[in-house]
This record gives structure tokens, sequence and C-alpha cells, in this order.
């Protein structure tokens, strides 16, 4: 429907809008009915590789969200070039520390900020130059999960007074990694080894 406020035979201004509707309009569009169509630039890509991408675009965005909020890229309290150059870098090192992370839990991916959590539970104390003391792992009560209509697990606003939330997702992320290493006391020599031996690795398909 379009709107005009004169008389085309005459050319005359009009008191009153005039509405008019486009039936040519209206046809065309009338063909994409029950359609959803995504345009692209990869010509090279076929409709499932397409829809895969597309699929995937509502992480881009929170890659945004979280440097804002989680990472704090923002607002910038340094004023030097090479500063701010190194904040950025630091905070686009750690988005991809927890992408890296999240890609290699998979089926068990588990929230940015429930990484960061675990993460600032994972610390140590040296006593001396030879031992390194590892703090316990926890302290923070899970929710309690129930199958949803569509047969998967959900939380509810309900705690779970037998399981540690901040634990489970530390055990989940060393399971990813093949790796255990619990609250313990080690040597440094010891330490430093086991932290060699941790890898990244992406299995190719």
């Amino acid at each position: 429907m379009s709107t005009k406020n004169f008389i085309k035979a005459t050319g005359e201004l009009s008191d009153d809008s005039i509405h008019l509707i486009n039936y040519d309009k209206i046809a065309e569009e009338e063909k994409f009915d029950g359609f959803f169509c995504i345009l692209t630039s990869k010509l090279g890509y076929d409709y499932k590789k397409i829809l895969e991408v597309y699929g995937n675009l509502w992480r881009i965005e929170e890659s945004f969200k979280i440097t804002k909020s989680d990472l704090q890229t923002r607002p910038i309290y340094v004023r030097t070039q090479k500063h701010i150059e190194g904040h950025m870098l630091i905070c686009y090192t750690a988005l991809l520390i927890l992408r890296l992370l999240q890609y290699k839990l998979k089926d068990k991916e588990i929230s940015v900020n429930r990484i960061k959590q675990v993460l600032n539970a994972c610390t140590c104390v040296l006593p001396n130059d030879q031992a390194v003391m590892l703090d316990e792992i926890g302290g923070l009560l899970s929710f309690k999960e129930k199958p949803s209509t569509k047969g998967e697990m959900v939380e509810t606003l309900t705690y779970d007074e037998t399981k540690d939330q901040i634990r489970s997702d530390y055990q989940k992320i060393q399971k990813s990694f093949g790796v255990k290493f619990d609250y313990a006391a080690s040597t440094r020599e010891d330490f430093n080894k086991y932290l060699k031996q941790i890898k990244y690795r992406v299995s190719k398909k």
C-alpha cells in the first residue's frame, strides 16, 4: 500500500490522503510465501554449507557481546597506542581461549560465564621454591536438572545440594583434554611436566 496527496489525472494537490494498493507488488511477493531467503557472496558453497554458516552467525554476535561484557574490552582505561593495542590483544586472546575450550567440550559445551568461574577457581599456592599446592576446585551449587518436552535435560531454578557446579564443569574440561589434576601438592618439576603435556588438538573430520 502506498499513500499520496495529489491527483494523478490533474496533478493537483488533494486535501485528503489517497491510499493505493499495488496488486502487482503483492503478486510478486506472494511468489516467495513459505520461503526464507538467504543472500550470500559465497558462490562456491552448496546449500548445506550456506545453512551451516548461517546457523553459526549467532556465535559471531555473541562474541561481540562477550568481549564487551565478560572480557570488559570497553571502556578502555589506557591511553597510549601501545597500551590500547596490548589491552585489545589480551581481550581477544582470552576470547580465543574461551572459544577453543567450548569447541573442545563439543556437546558438553558450557557458557562463558561458567568457564570463567572454573578458571577463576583454578588457583595455587607456592609455599617454597620446590612445591606447588593446588587449591580445591569448587564452591558453587548446581541447579537440578529435569527432562524437557523434547527429552533434553534442562536446568531448573532449584539448587542441587549434592552437586557442585564449578567442580562438575572443571571435571568436564579435564575430561575433554584427557588430563586429571585435582586438589594436590606437587613439585614444581612435576607440575611443569604436567603443563607441557596438555596440548590442544583439533580432530580432522
